[in-house]
């Protein structure tokens, strides 16, 4: 099991989390501490339900859609998600399902 730190502002630590993938972003680049075009993202976490927990220029893991990752507030169209590296035979499994959702 591959694991990265990872920092927890409300904590002022760093966290042992367990790294499922990297994921590459592509689409338009949003916020200040966000998600940046073409690049690679660690993957600490996701779910069933279509979010992938990422560690974004924040450094910091926050939720995205696995099938449209934006800004919560809609400021920004985003983007998607293509995998580089997966580790996790779960997380396979669900951008797996996507490709033929589409």
């Amino acid at each position: 099991m591959k694991t990265i730190k990872v920092y927890q502002t409300e904590n002022d630590y760093y966290k042992d989390m367990k790294l499922f993938g990297k994921l590459k972003y592509v689409g338009k680049s949003f916020g200040a501490v966000s998600l940046t075009n073409n690049k690679i993202y660690d993957c600490v976490g996701y779910d069933e339900q279509g979010w992938v927990q990422i560690v974004d220029d924040s450094d910091e893991d926050y939720c995205y859609s696995v099938t449209s990752p934006r800004p919560l507030d809609g400021s920004s169209e985003g983007g998607k998600w293509e995998p580089v590296e997966i580790y996790d035979d779960g997380l396979q499994k669900l951008f797996d399902k996507i490709s033929t959702q589409k």
